[in-house]
């Protein structure tokens, strides 16, 4: 077995079946591992009042559950780079200490809408937040990567939108397809247009002439290291989150830079990775800086 791997959260749910197939084709591309991890939470509660009872079931419930998920696996992978585990602790956490020696972490995210968009505690969100390596968060509707999309990633002028760049083209040449570098000049507000009026004109015309300097550079950049890969550019406008989103339909892939991890801001809440991992229609990657 090869030390590097792919690792995927699994509980038989369908964003975690969505997450699992992701996953086995990502580790196949990758010519990595396959790490199938199913953690319970709620069996750390009741062991120590129902040791006996409660611990066979669980065991057995687990086992039989990465059965399913290794079969389905096997149908990409070769059975003898599949491996799985289940331990009873934190899904996040467990994620999250696997992370540090993984390429990749892949989860599957259930909630979409406004309230779901708040809701704290999540796994999806957490992993991101804090794992070493990047984290794919795939939703239940979303299935294998389709053939012939291009991969976005979102870019800025920071160390995680280079890091989110780098991982972007790889996986772009690789499956040889587009590479769609967006970036978003933000539009003032309309009370900024009224009282600035031809100097507000002016700010958002030079913002987007930055922006048009930095998405040329880095293609010069991509082009460089990955020859033959088709690259597009866009400066977009309007809330980062939402844009990227939007760019993101029709796409294999949506690969955002994420900053800090630490108490609020380590959960990602108001962030433009959190609504970006929110709103996407397909499979997002959040790649953290060093």
């Amino acid at each position: 077995m090869s030390a590097r791997k792919v690792v995927v959260g699994y509980d038989g749910t369908p964003e975690s079946v969505a997450a699992l197939e992701w996953a086995a084709h990502e580790a196949n591309r990758r010519g990595v591992d396959l790490h199938i991890g199913h953690a319970d939470p709620y069996a750390a509660q009741t062991l120590p009042v129902y040791p006996l009872e409660v611990g066979k079931t669980v065991l057995e419930a687990a086992h039989e559950l990465l059965a399913q998920a290794t079969r389905r696996a096997a149908k990409v992978l070769p059975e003898d780079r599949i491996t799985s585990e289940a331990v009873v602790t934190s899904p996040a956490s467990y994620l999250i200490e696997l992370s540090e020696e993984a390429e990749l972490v892949v989860t599957g995210s259930r909630g979409r809408g406004t309230l779901a968009a708040g809701l704290l505690g999540s796994v999806a969100y957490a992993v991101a937040a804090h794992a070493r390596c990047p984290v794919v968060i795939v939703r239940g509707e979303t299935l294998a990567p389709a053939p012939g999309r291009p991969v976005v990633v979102g870019v800025d002028r920071s160390e995680s939108s280079d890091r989110a760049v780098d991982q972007a083209a790889a996986i772009a040449a690789d499956q040889g397809v587009a590479l769609r570098l967006v970036t978003v000049a933000a539009q003032p507000a309309a009370a900024v247009w009224t009282s600035y009026g031809q100097l507000a004109q002016d700010l958002f015309r030079e913002q987007h002439r930055m922006a048009d300097r930095m998405v040329g550079e880095l293609s010069e950049r991509v082009a460089q290291e990955h020859p033959g890969l088709t690259i597009e550019s866009r400066v977009i406008e309007g809330d980062p989150g939402v844009a990227l989103a939007n760019e993101g339909r029709g796409a294999s892939l949506l690969v955002v830079g994420s900053r800090g991890r630490g108490g609020f801001r380590g959960m990602l809440l108001g962030s433009i990775s959190h609504r970006v991992v929110h709103a996407a229609s397909c499979p997002v990657m959040v790649v953290r800086s060093a």
